[in-house]
């Protein structure tokens, strides 16, 4: 499950977008408004993502706010979840399964281990696949 943040960076990313294509910054309070979306909540994920430069952020002067660093064409979706929740990883079924008792080992032996990280594969390649760009419709939580 994402976190809170990174589902509304998601929903604002459509804002930001706009903004990219108009080169203008738009501040917080700004992108929450227009995205229905809690500002406090959504500043975690832009502060992140200016921390490793898919944003760039200007605090005070003329034009505040915040803009991608780049093209959000050449943004995917990969690069942003990974850059605001860490690498994909999958929990085994000891972790995921209350009271399970498992006795394979090594999980790459497992049937169930296999399907779980087979699936997720195929996420990982459609997220890297997709950009801010083509994900960019109007989402809602």
């Amino acid at each position: 499950m994402l976190l809170l943040s990174t589902r509304l960076f998601l929903i604002a990313s459509t804002h930001l977008v706009e903004g990219y294509s108009k080169k203008v910054k738009i501040t917080a309070p700004d992108i929450a408004e227009k995205c229905n979306v809690n500002s406090r909540a959504l500043m975690p994920a832009l502060r992140r993502l200016t921390q490793v430069s898919i944003l760039k952020s200007q605090v005070g002067g003329h034009e505040p706010g915040f803009i991608f660093a780049r093209d959000p064409a050449e943004i995917s979706l990969y690069e942003v979840i990974v850059a605001l929740e860490g690498e994909f990883q999958i929990c085994t079924c000891r972790y995921l399964i209350e009271n399970v008792k498992c006795e394979i080992k090594d999980c790459d032996n497992c049937l169930l281990y296999k399907v779980i990280s087979n699936g997720l594969s195929r996420i990982i390649q459609n997220l890297k696949k997709t950009t801010i760009v083509d994900s960019n419709c109007p989402l809602s939580i």
